[in-house]
């Protein structure tokens, strides 16, 4: 497990704790360390600290200590309660989860003569002894200018010690520093630092068996204490000591039992099945791990059926469905050869050796290993004509009409059926050919019919158009087309109005009384636009679409010469600007009375015309 840390803030108080910090490992801890910032000024009393083990849901006060408040963090020095131990930085104690509380022991009250106590922020950080990062060791020549520093890349935690070595020959004067946080908004505390002028002719210790707190980082720097600009050679070394032979610990988790005999329980905290069939406690040959999300357990299987494992991690296929493959054609494969079942099990056939040949009827014609699709056609030569029962893209050729025919569709089409009328020699420009539904409706944007007509209005002389049957719908639908002489006139509304071969274009027009008006809130807020306003008895606003369409138009008018007596119309842009500006406002003086402004957007900003 990890380093379990967590940071808390609070503002001590007067005569009660008050809860800063917790972790919850779920496990004891035999390595717990506290760093500690801020809290100054108040009475000027020390702050006491405590740090309580929760125990079968019961807080026990293990360790305590008294903090003078500080701008800069600091290792807090406990006091184990029970232990007969001196102060210490690191306590160990038992419990599922840890808690660190402040009081404010000062006996004057705070006033405007006495500044209040600053909050604290308290890292709380705990760790088993031996589990610990890998060792780490860096070194550099640092340059060091006047009142300049320099540090070694960060060491990762929890480590247990650390050594520190500087090259002291003629060393003017040097502070070497090591710290240790938790990560990014943990309390920093200096662990050891110490200042140094020697003059070793080597590389000389600093620090050796430095006793490491609980953290995730350890930094080691050097600074400048000189009045001289010089470089000098830094190093340090994490490192820790595991369990020797000697030392048998009791393991609980994924692994149970003495360090010396221990037994894999789970992965990750997940059992491993250790009886019965299928048992990590007695694998088969060649078992491989397989989650059961029904038990919630691994299981030791040995591939059997289609596929084979080896010792050595290798698989076979050596059936399909339980269908044998021939061992000596599928294990030697030759490019293109294809699998038959011949005999009880599967040969690897070359495609010429295929030793059956079947013929194909239908969209799909001729032999199966030659076949070719093409359309199942009908020559409907001025007659009317029926899909037959055989069903699939049928093509049906209109010509020669001299009256109304027509081509009668399946009563019970297959789903995804294609039946595809073409106008093979213009005899659509006089005569008419329906589609008939036979039963099923025939859906385009002519609308829902029962038959479909083609003519010279639609698709036109030399037409065609394609229907597509789906059973979900239960219904014929038009998918594509080709009408190059088509004569449908159709009816347009909006901006343009009236048949679409002849129609007009005319604005929505509004006319609003002693309102403001919004745009987007008319039922056409795109296109041409008239917003009239007459009646004004108060300066009233007009806002344009905040989403319009490049190329939208409106027009504002003075419908009644209300302008300017005294009132005024503003015209907002909604979030775009009018000619380089976010509001245009009609008055007297520039539109004046009966006057009109039109306005239209360009794509970025609108633009009076």
């Amino acid at each position: 497990m990890a380093v379990t840390f967590s940071t808390g803030s609070v503002t001590p108080v007067v005569g009660m704790e008050t809860d800063v910090v917790t972790i919850a490992p779920g496990n004891p801890l035999d390595n717990i360390s506290v760093y500690f910032q801020g809290g100054q000024f108040g009475g000027g009393g020390p702050i006491g600290l405590a740090l309580y083990a929760v125990v079968g849901g019961f807080r026990t006060r293990v360790a305590q200590a008294q903090q003078q408040g500080t701008l800069n963090g600091v290792l807090v020095e406990f006091q184990s309660i029970g232990a007969g131990s001196s102060e210490s930085e690191e306590v160990d104690a038992g419990g599922t989860s840890y808690v660190i509380t402040a009081i404010d022991l000062s006996t004057i009250v705070p006033s405007p003569a006495v500044p209040a106590r600053q909050p604290v922020t308290v890292t709380l950080a705990g760790v088993n002894t031996f589990d610990t990062a890998p060792d780490a060791n860096f070194g550099g020549v640092i340059p060091l200018p006047v009142g300049g520093s320099g540090s070694l890349p960060v060491f990762a935690g929890y480590a247990q010690f650390m050594d520190v070595a500087i090259d002291q020959t003629n060393l003017p004067g040097a502070t070497v520093t090591v710290t240790a946080d938790c990560g990014p908004n943990t309390v920093q505390a200096i662990v050891k630092q110490a200042t140094l002028s020697g003059r070793d002719q080597t590389i000389a210790s600093v620090f050796r068996g430095l006793v490491l707190p609980a953290a995730m980082r350890y930094f080691v720097s050097v600074a400048n204490a000189s009045t001289l600009n010089f470089s000098t050679t830094l190093t340090a070394i994490t490192y820790s000591v595991m369990a020797t032979a000697g030392g048998v610990v009791i393991l609980n988790g994924d692994v149970i039992g003495p360090s010396s005999a221990n037994t894999v329980i789970k992965w990750s905290n997940v059992p491993l099945n250790r009886v019965g069939v299928n048992s990590f406690a007695a694998p088969t040959d060649a078992a491989i791990p397989i989650f059961n999300a029904g038990l919630g357990e691994w299981f030791a299987i040995t591939p059997t059926g289609d596929v084979t494992l080896t010792d050595a991690g290798a698989t076979k296929v050596v059936a399909w469905e339980n269908v044998p493959l021939d061992p000596a054609s599928m294990g030697a494969p030759l490019v293109g050869d294809i699998p038959v079942f011949t005999a009880g099990h599967w040969v690897a056939t070359p495609p010429g050796s295929i030793p059956f040949v079947v013929t194909l009827i239908g969209n799909v014609n001729g032999p199966s290993n030659a076949n070719l699709w093409a359309s199942l056609t009908l020559d409907a030569n001025n007659v009317n004509v029926v899909i037959p029962t055989s069903q699939g893209w049928y093509y049906v050729g209109v010509r020669n009409l001299s009256a109304t025919r027509q081509v009668l569709l399946p009563a019970a089409p297959a789903d995804g059926e294609v039946v595809v009328v073409t106008d093979e020699d213009g005899s659509l420009g006089a005569q008419t050919f329906n589609v008939v539904g036979n039963g099923k409706n025939i859906i385009s944007a002519e609308g829902t019919l029962a038959t479909f007509p083609m003519n010279t209005m639609y698709p036109g002389s030399h037409g065609s158009t394609a229907f597509q049957y789906d059973v979900a719908a239960g219904a014929w639908f038009v998918w594509a087309d080709y009408a190059p002489n088509a004569a449908e006139v159709v009816t347009l509304n909006g901006n343009a109005n009236g048949p679409s071969n002849n129609n007009t274009v005319q604005y929505f027009p509004t006319s609003t009384t002693d309102a403001d008006i919004t745009v987007a809130a008319q039922p056409h807020p795109h296109g041409l636009i008239y917003e009239g306003f007459n009646g004004l008895t108060a300066t009233r606003n007009g806002f344009l679409n905040p989403a319009p369409t490049p190329g939208d138009v409106v027009v504002w008018k003075d419908e009644d010469g209300s302008l300017g007596k005294p009132q005024n119309f503003v015209i907002n842009g909604s979030g775009k600007n009018i000619d380089g500006v976010p509001t245009f406002t009609m008055m007297a003086s520039n539109v004046g009375p009966f006057g009109s402004i039109t306005v239209l957007y360009t794509g970025t900003a609108w633009a009076i015309i």
